[in-house]
């Protein structure tokens, strides 16, 4: 799976959890089926995916870490990505996930287990398959290229920065991604962004999935 979601503030983490009944149980489970994949709520860019351990002989797993160290408490067994407007109450928020600003186009992907988050050379990462012994790749699905291989490496050796949170002190770091800093040199380089997504990660809004 690999979805291309706009600019904006998000919250990543359990939306079953931030979202209310009407949004998550009645648009997104009523309409869409509770599918794993890019929805268009209310206007607003949403993309999920259930967590690697739902292919695990194992009690599914709840708490996640990125490779920042922030913690994921799911316990709806999905991760999602879920635009700001689409949450009434912020506080929920709190526990399950974090919230991140993103200044330019930002890649959901779910391959074998492992979430990315990308926008420009920043991502975000979790991993969700802890016991390779009872992970049952044959059901789980991974981004293909054309010609049906596996995509092995969605990062450029480049992509080393991560991206703060938006409530985090770091924010006010130089590196952070804040909207509210505009600038004519932003807004170029969130031309150059669109075209680095387009070289290295196919704007398409496909999922492809292991037969």
């Amino acid at each position: 799976m690999n979805e291309i979601l706009r600019p904006g503030k998000y919250f990543f983490g359990d939306g079953a959890r931030v979202l209310s009944n009407e949004l998550y149980n009645g648009i997104y489970g009523g309409v869409h089926g509770y599918e794993n994949g890019y929805f268009e709520i209310n206007g607003n860019d949403f993309a999920i995916h259930s967590v690697g351990t739902q292919f695990s002989l194992d009690k599914p797993q709840e708490e996640f870490f990125d490779t920042k160290g922030r913690k994921y408490n799911i316990k709806s067994g999905m991760i999602s990505l879920t635009n700001m407007e689409l949450i009434s109450n912020p506080q929920l928020c709190k526990g399950c996930g974090h919230i991140f600003q993103f200044n330019g186009p930002i890649n959901f992907i779910y391959s074998g287990g492992t979430f990315i988050i990308k926008s420009a050379k920043k991502a975000i990462i979790i991993k969700t398959i802890l016991d390779s012994e009872n992970y049952d790749s044959e059901n789980d699905e991974f981004c293909m290229d054309e010609d049906g291989n596996r995509i092995e490496h969605f990062l450029d050796a480049s992509d080393s920065e991560s991206i703060y949170e938006e409530d985090s002190d770091e924010e006010n770091n130089s590196e952070n991604l804040n909207l509210n800093n505009e600038s004519a040199n932003e807004e170029a380089s969130e031309e150059a962004i669109e075209d680095d997504i387009q070289d290295n990660l196919l704007l398409k809004r496909k999922s492809f999935f292991k037969k």
